[in-house]
């Protein structure tokens, strides 16, 4: 969960509290679940893509943003 929203914090330039305000309401408006879409966030921000609703549903939030981001969004290996 902590990954997810410094991925959030760090492409959003947003504060710990809006970050995950915002993966929280993508949660509950996908319906894929909190943990799920913060897992899907992460593998997202990899460069993993997943086919899972969740992956698909992050991707469709996510994805352009990600793919645009600049080198400072970096998610270490955990």
């Amino acid at each position: 969960m902590d990954l997810a929203v410094g991925v959030l914090i760090a492409l959003r330039s947003v504060s710990e509290g809006d970050a995950f305000v915002e993966l929280a309401d993508h949660a509950r408006s996908t319906g894929s679940g909190l943990v799920p879409s913060a897992r899907a966030l992460v593998a997202l921000a990899r460069g993993h893509r997943s086919d899972t609703p969740a992956g698909r549903a992050a991707e469709r939030r996510w994805g352009s943003a990600l793919n645009h981001r600049s080198p400072a969004v970096h998610t270490p290996a955990a």
